[in-house]
Formats: structure tokens, sequence, C-alpha cells
């Protein structure tokens, strides 16, 4: 079975976030072993408060969020772009998004990368 990293995905974030509020993770991503259903489905698991939202979302709306997490790579899975995974990460970096240091690699061999918001 091809390990899609959620659950040490979802470790990361408890490690990175204070454990008080209920979180607000974005995943534009919509592939089956890896989406914001997916990942939502491990954060209760684990333990995690979070609400996720995935492809629907357009860029001013992700900013909003606490934590967006973004797959590099061509593979997006339907309704979702490599171009809007880019034109997101731009956005972040100019909107008070800092990027967490660790970053994950998925079996298509693509890279999962955590933004964090720095002013809540």
């Amino acid at each position: 079975k091809e390990d899609w990293k959620l659950n040490e995905i979802i470790d990361y974030l408890k490690e990175n976030l204070a454990d008080s509020n209920t979180v607000r993770i974005h995943l534009g991503a919509n592939l089956s072993p890896f989406s914001a259903m997916t990942l939502a489905y491990v954060a209760t698991q684990e333990k995690l408060k979070a609400i996720f939202a995935g492809y629907t979302l357009k860029t001013e709306e992700v900013l909003s969020f606490d934590v967006v997490i973004v797959k590099s790579g061509q593979n997006q899975g339907m309704f979702y772009s490599q171009a809007q995974a880019e034109e997101l990460i731009q956005a972040l970096d100019k909107n008070r998004f800092v990027r967490l240091p660790e970053t994950f690699t998925l079996p298509d061999n693509s890279i999962v990368t955590v933004y964090k918001k720095t002013v809540r």
C-alpha cells in the first residue's frame, strides 16, 4: 500500500499549531488518496481539531485560512490544476504566510509543503 504521508502531515501540524482553537486548513489537491477529505478523516482519528476545505475555494478565500497545504507537480486531481497551486503559492508568499521547514514526498514524487499564517 502506498504511503501518502497523511498521518505524518497531521502529526507535523499538531507539532506546529497551538492546540487551543480549531484550525482552518486548506488543501487544493483532490486525489482519492490525498485530498481535504482524506486528510480530515485522519485529523479526526488523530484528535486534531480542524476544519478542512478543498479545491472549491478561490485564492482570496484561502488567504483567510490558518494553514495551507500545497502539493507540487501536475497530478493535482480532479477540478484543481498545477497553475492554481502555483498561483496560490505566490499569493501565500505575499500575504503573511510562512513556509514551514519540513516537506513530505508522496508516492507520485510530488512534494507537500505546509504554509502557516503568521498573524492570527
